[in-house]
Formats: structure tokens, sequence, C-alpha cells
């Protein structure tokens, strides 16, 4: 039975998922540094999307681009070799890391918990924006 606390929330192979996704958009935006004027991360859904469609797409890559870069130094190296390089070979991904393949494949599952826990805490938060229905409520004449 599902509890419904973990039901929005990100696990490893979501997060896997996301991080796929993160790398195709750094890699189209020409210069997988930053922001790109339109997000190419829109051109990963096969329809062409509606507007709320592209940014809820394009929010997610934000999103999920805050979450990589709140990494530590070391642990940001291997998702982006991991994610963005056009490495293919796990030993040379952890060659270039200048680890071991072990240490690789540990550091990059640690990314990944903390990816995770960073766009969980990015759920549960709400945005000074956000209507918050209990703060309605508040608001709301008897």
């Amino acid at each position: 039975m599902m509890d419904k606390d973990n039901l929005y929330t990100f696990d490893k192979g979501t997060v896997s998922s996301r991080l796929i996704k993160w790398g195709q958009w750094k890699m189209r935006s020409g210069v997988a540094l930053g922001y790109p004027s339109a997000a190419a991360f829109v051109g990963l859904n096969p329809s062409s999307p509606s507007e709320w469609c592209g940014q809820a797409i394009d929010s997610e890559c934000v999103q999920t681009n805050q979450a990589v870069e709140a990494l530590p130094y070391v642990l940001l190296i291997v998702v982006r070799v991991e994610y963005i390089s056009g490495y293919k070979d796990s030993a040379v991904k952890a060659h270039a890391c200048g680890i071991s393949k072990r240490s690789y494949y540990n550091y990059l599952d640690h990314a990944r918990e903390i990816v995770a826990n960073n766009l969980n805490l990015n759920l549960h938060m709400v945005h000074k924006n956000d209507i918050n229905l209990l703060s309605c409520l508040e608001v709301r004449s008897a």
C-alpha cells in the first residue's frame, strides 16, 4: 500500500530520469553552462506543447538545475560528467573525474540522493507568489 506522504516524493529512479532530461537540456542550450533564451528542454516533448506545458517543462528543468547546482563541487563534477559529457564508458567517466570506478558510482549515487532531497524540499515549500489554501481560508470573511 502506498503511503500518501510518499506519493509526491522523488526517488532515485525519478531523479535519474530528471537528470537525463537535465543533461539533454544543458547540451541543447548550445553552451552547456546556462539558460538559453528558449528552453531546448521543451523540444523533448514529442508533440507541440501548449503554453502551459512549455512552462511546466521549463519549470521542471529550472528546479532540477537548481538542485544540481546546490551539490558540493566534487558531486557536481560527477553529475556533469555522467549526464553532460559525451563519454559512454564508465571507466572513462571515472578517469575524467580522477577517481576510481567504485568511487565514481558511490559519488553518483550520493549525488542522486542529494538532488532527490533538494527536489523534495522544493515540493514542500510554498513559493511566496503561490496561493496557499490555508491563508485563503484565514482571509475569507465569515
